[in-house]
């Protein structure tokens, strides 16, 4: 097994046009496998970092084939899914509309743009205000249905932004 230092392991992941604070999330996040932890580094089994890097890109046109009534993309880690969001009125209004008018609008957890876990959202509870601006909500998650297979050990090519975006012809 050769090993690779933090440094190494995210400077690999950077070619793929991550980065640098994206890349150590992934690492970070396990997606590159438990480090081997020495008193100098981080070491990283170096084909783990490589298998991670093979993950296919999920392109927006085979996302729209798949989850035509839009996709809702959280740069969130799986397990922070039922923690509270915020989002703007617009936004919840519409995850209702899409979830009442087909059962449930596909989210994808994306870290770095790896695919981490999926949900379907079937709807949204308000809780309150944040910063005076948002309102702060819940959203009540289901397992996600067929469309996730296509997502699953893949990548989208979200960039960097805002926790979360819409995608779909329903959020244009």
């Amino acid at each position: 097994m050769q090993l690779l230092t933090q440094r190494a392991a995210t400077e690999r992941l950077r070619s793929l046009g991550i980065g640098p604070r994206q890349a150590r999330q992934v690492l970070d996040a396990g997606l590159a496998g438990e480090p081997l932890r020495t008193s100098a580094a981080l070491l990283f089994d170096s084909e783990r970092v490589e298998d991670l890097m093979r993950r296919p890109v999920l392109s927006w046109a085979e996302v729209d084939e798949v989850c035509p009534s839009g996709l809702l993309v959280a740069r969130r880690s799986a397990h922070q899914l039922q923690d509270a969001w915020t989002l703007p009125l617009y936004a919840r209004l519409e995850i209702s509309r899409v979830a009442q008018a087909d059962g449930q609008l596909p989210m994808v957890a994306t870290t770095g743009g790896f695919v981490t876990d999926g949900a379907g959202i079937v709807d949204t509870h308000g809780e309150g205000t944040a910063r005076g601006r948002r309102d702060t909500c819940r959203l009540d998650l289901v397992e996600p249905t067929s469309w996730f297979r296509s997502f699953h050990e893949r990548r989208l090519p979200t960039g960097p932004g805002r926790p979360w975006r819409f995608h779909g012809a329903a959020f244009a």
